[in-house]
């Protein structure tokens, strides 16, 4: 199997996951940090339909796991803005 090696530069999400990358097996650096990494780069994914992130699956050995991966989907929405409950998208 092999995977992809993305990019060093963890904020840069359209480096991390570009849109023509087929969905598979991606490999990161040690030096990523693996948390903040997927969700900067899901997020980028589904940022033109940011329902699309009900749709995915993540499984987390431990709540430690799961607490560090809810604070990196919430820094990763401080870039990408994403609907909130009650918001249609439509400005007000």
């Amino acid at each position: 199997m092999s995977g992809r090696v993305v990019s060093d530069q963890a904020s840069d999400a359209a480096a991390i996951w570009p849109d023509d990358w087929p969905s598979g097996l991606y490999t990161l650096p040690p030096t990523q940090p693996l948390l903040t990494t997927l969700a900067h780069g899901l997020t980028y994914r589904c940022r033109h339909d940011p329902l699309a992130l009900a749709r995915i699956t993540i499984m987390l050995p431990t709540r430690r796991a799961c607490r560090a991966m809810r604070s990196a989907f919430l820094e990763a929405h401080q870039h990408f803005r994403a609907l909130q409950p009650g918001d249609d998208g439509r400005e007000q």
